[in-house]
């Protein structure tokens, strides 16, 4: 089930964009980096009621998510 919902591949953490927005506190691409944040979080959600291997997974992806979000929040938004 959870492949089907993941569409058969795991959201990639946007690793980049990260340290793009950590290092100039501005992004080249703001809204795809919003719509990668939006993937990991439907991801996360989709493996929670998954075996313990894939909930594992999911929390991990949640922890880079909350990262992110905190990130966006303080460099992009005003």
């Amino acid at each position: 089930m959870a492949w089907e919902c993941l569409g058969g591949r795991l959201p990639l953490f946007p690793h980049r964009q990260a340290a793009e927005l950590l290092k100039t506190g501005r992004l080249a691409d703001p809204g795809a980096l919003v719509e990668q944040v939006r993937q990991i979080h439907d991801t996360a959600r989709c493996l929670e009621g998954e075996n313990i291997t894939l909930r594992a997974e999911a929390l991990r992806l949640r922890h880079e998510n909350e990262f992110m979000l905190r990130l966006i929040n303080e460099r992009l938004l005003p």
